[in-house]
């Protein structure tokens, strides 16, 4: 490896992954162990997969689930919203505290979207991801 080369390689989860003595470690983890000083249980990527320092915070398993991208397979487009076919609407659901917490159930995914966005916002605070980029409107 030559001087200013990036170390590792990325795994299938598109994290960056370094070898030290033939054990791998997540490149965050061991950016954040060398800022700070501490190898917490779990480093967040308030930007992923941006590796810089001021985009990396120690978190709890709660918060960084609640960080997590949109899966894949949720077809509504909008992070804790589903619709109910039988009941011709859109539900929206959101985790805290290891429990399911259900915001309601909307005639349409915008009225969906508006009150799931409000509840990560109130329940996940500054570690509200909605998988899409959505924000509140500021009168909110």
């Amino acid at each position: 490896m030559k001087a200013g080369e990036k170390a590792g390689y990325v795994n299938k989860k598109g994290y960056q992954v370094v070898r030290i003595n033939g054990q791998g470690y997540l490149a965050h983890r061991l950016i954040y162990l060398y800022f700070t000083g501490v190898m917490p249980q779990r480093v967040d990527h308030i930007f992923f997969p941006s590796n810089r320092i001021e985009h990396l915070r120690e978190a709890t398993s709660s918060a960084n689930q609640w960080h997590r991208r949109m899966n894949r397979n949720n077809k509504s487009g909008v992070k804790g919203v589903c619709f109910n076919k039988r009941a011709q609407r859109f539900i929206a659901n959101l985790g805290y505290q290891s429990k399911v917490i259900y915001v309601g159930c909307f005639p349409d995914l915008e009225a969906a979207t508006y009150a799931i966005t409000k509840a990560r916002n109130q329940y996940h605070q500054a570690w509200a991801d909605f998988g899409m980029g959505y924000q509140l409107p500021e009168e909110v």
